[in-house]
């Protein structure tokens, strides 16, 4: 199943409501402040072990991977992910997107992204953050 190129349901570009801004949550992976210095070390080389999640609408959404049979595709409030030390945002543009929208695109990455398809070293989270819907930028 193949997200919809125009927007949910075939709509023609995004123009359900006011633009709102869209931004990147970073955070280092685990709350364990080692990886944290680490991170920082690594940063400036191009390097890092991070986690994001796109913020849009007052949510933010993420993938990672499930031990049970599930989606990869949660929500938390922005910047509070438990599993991660958030380090900082990044302003990705902004969304007229609805949150009914929303709602109908979340869905169907819910049911194509399986926490079992969850691979670290294929599914970098900010990887996969680039793969989400160029409509909500």
């Amino acid at each position: 199943m193949e997200l919809p190129a125009n927007g949910p349901a075939g709509r023609q570009g995004c123009r359900a409501e006011e633009a709102e801004e869209v931004t990147l949550s970073v955070y280092d992976v685990s709350t364990d402040g080692r990886v944290r210095l680490l991170n920082g070390l690594l940063r400036p080389l191009g390097g890092g072990a991070f986690h994001a999640g796109v913020v849009v609408r007052g949510r933010e959404w993420s993938f990672g991977g499930l031990q049970e049979d599930g989606t990869g595709v949660f929500d938390c409030k922005p910047r509070a992910n438990p599993y991660h030390q958030f380090r900082e945002a990044v302003a990705l543009g902004s969304s007229r997107l609805s949150r009914a929208e929303i709602a109908e695109l979340i869905a169907l990455l819910k049911a194509q992204w399986p926490g079992s398809s969850y691979d670290l070293t294929a599914n970098i989270a900010a990887t996969s953050a680039r793969r989400w819907p160029s409509c909500w930028a």
